[in-house]
């Protein structure tokens, strides 16, 4: 990743043309505490860098939003709570997660000081989507479940519809695919159609036909895939547009519609193209990468997806999408040494699901609760149907021992459906290897005989 330029440079960086027009990082340096006019200034200056898709300003974004926050009234901080808020999402966009978080959380005291709802809601949704990017998912969990604690209090359908979209996010994430479908398919059906509610069902869309496609479940794979098609124009943010666009060209090219999954990737590719952002080049290269080799440019794919096997390896940004790019394009190995490639690569899968995501722990013990056991969500008012009783249950459950009494009162331990996605690739792998070996064999035999004969 580039690195950040240091204060005593300007705020744009040379990469930037359009923003030439430079301020020194002094100015915002002698800010020491924001008057109404100060935070004017300040917001304009953290504007201009947000939007410049400039990478290397993260680090001034931080500090100019954090000035933003020293000594905040109730009405600067309403006037400028949105700009915050883009400030602490652009920083996990340009793949700066801790920093993210670490402002989220300023913004969240800032929020409880002033006792700012609205924000509480939208800030803790942010934070539960940036928890889950570095696999830590009881946070992520306690973020989300206070930001639709409080949507509830709202009472604003879209409000909490956002809410629940990042709980679907999180859901698919942690490799719950089934319950990431039945969450999807709830904010699908809201009867909402504003832009925000249409970029909202994108998401969920995107989300549900990965986990579909993931786990096998045509029907709902052909519904989220054409939920997500009627919802695309709607993208909230091009990440949308570039996740869906993976899962599409994953799906189409597994149902042999190659040539519609290029086309629609291509014409993708020109729009996110003109965004520099680590994640959006990531997903589209990797979307790149799977039809080429679709289309039969296998070596150049796998060339491809091998160096950002490397550079995702060292960032940790979607390493586990790459991962499952290159499981794919070894599952029509020719030889079995091709065959072993991809075995190494699936059994690294398994390793970083249940190592960097934690799989194992968090493993579906749904069936019967030991009891309440609930001190990671204590005092939490949570609104009608609660999408958190089966989640809860993963947090604090230690155990899936039996009653006292030797009956079969016990819970069931469930498959984790990502792991159980990546075995199924792997016995696929190892089919194809062992129909080499016995082909050959075959050969060898037949030879064999010819030359005796």
């Amino acid at each position: 990743m580039v690195t950040a330029i240091t204060t005593s440079r300007f705020l744009y960086g040379e990469g930037n043309e359009r923003s030439r027009s430079v301020v020194p990082v002094a100015v915002v340096e002698r800010e020491n505490v924001p008057n109404e006019h100060a935070m004017t200034e300040l917001s304009s200056k953290l504007e201009l860098l947000i939007c410049s898709e400039n990478l290397r300003v993260e680090q001034q974004v931080d500090f100019i939003a954090r000035s933003m926050l020293t000594d905040a009234t109730t009405e600067t901080f309403t006037a400028h709570s949105d700009l915050l808020f883009r400030s602490c999402f652009y920083l996990f966009k340009v793949g700066q997660t801790q920093k993210g978080i670490a402002l989220g959380h300023k913004i969240a005291e800032q929020a409880d000081t002033l006792d700012q709802i609205h924000a509480l809601r939208k800030i803790n949704n942010i934070l539960g989507v940036q928890y889950a990017d570095i696999a830590d998912y009881p946070a992520a969990m306690r973020c989300l479940q206070t930001a639709l604690k409080w949507a509830a209090e709202i009472g604003d359908s879209i409000v909490e519809a956002a809410c629940l979209a990042n709980v679907v996010t999180v859901m698919q994430d942690m490799g719950h695919y089934r319950q990431a479908i039945a969450m999807a398919r709830t904010v699908l059906s809201m009867d909402e159609s504003s832009d925000v509610a249409r970029g909202l069902k994108l998401q969920c869309s995107s989300n549900g036909l990965f986990a579909a496609h993931r786990i096998g479940d045509k029907e709902a794979a052909k519904q989220f895939l054409y939920e997500g098609e009627t919802h695309l124009p709607y993208a909230l943010e091009p990440i949308s547009r570039a996740f869906f666009e993976k899962n599409r060209a994953f799906y189409l090219i597994d149902i042999g519609c190659v040539d519609l999954a290029v086309a629609h990737v291509k014409k993708s590719v020109r729009i996110i193209s003109k965004i520099d952002n680590p994640r959006l080049k990531i997903l589209s290269n990797i979307a790149i990468f799977v039809c080429e080799w679709a289309e039969g440019g296998k070596e150049h794919a796998r060339r491809g997806l091998l160096s950002m096997y490397e550079e995702t390896k060292k960032s940790r940004l979607y390493h586990h999408f790459v991962l499952q790019a290159l499981v794919k394009v070894y599952g029509d190995a020719l030889t079995t040494e091709e065959a072993a490639v991809g075995l190494a690569y699936a059994r690294e899968l398994v390793e970083y699901t249940t190592g960097v995501k934690r799989a194992k722990f968090y493993r579906q013990l749904a069936t019967k609760r030991l009891g309440e056991r609930d001190s990671v969500f204590e005092d939490q008012r949570l609104p009608e149907g609660d999408p958190f009783a089966t989640v809860r249950d993963w947090f604090t459950a230690t155990s899936v021992e039996g009653s006292e009494d030797g009956s079969s009162d016990r819970r069931e331990l469930a498959k984790h459906e990502e792991l159980t996605a990546i075995h199924e690739d792997m016995a696929k792998l190892r089919a194809a290897s062992l129909r080499r070996e016995i082909r050959t064999d075959a050969v060898d035999i037949a030879e064999n005989w010819a030359i005796a004969a």
